[in-house]
């Protein structure tokens, strides 16, 4: 509510969750859901999307950084 009453509008988080070793120790995952287990089991895991991403996001700047040092030269010499 806070944040709709400061910037008036709306906020929808689009979320989607699962549990990647199953709702158990006794569930297995590959044997009730197989279509979706095996889908699980392609997608990389949370740490490996957020570190690929911190690199991107390093990388970027550092490209933002170096343009933006780098000194401009004329054509005329």
């Amino acid at each position: 509510m806070a944040f709709r009453r400061r910037f008036c509008t709306d906020v929808v988080i689009d979320l989607v969750g699962y549990r990647r070793h199953g709702h158990n120790e006794q569930d297995e995952a590959a044997y009730t859901q197989p279509l979706m287990a095996a889908r699980i089991e392609q997608q990389p895991s949370v740490r490996e999307q957020y570190a690929r991403a911190a690199r991107s996001r390093r990388a970027s700047s550092r490209r933002r950084t170096r343009t933006r040092s780098t000194p401009r030269v004329d054509d005329d010499g």
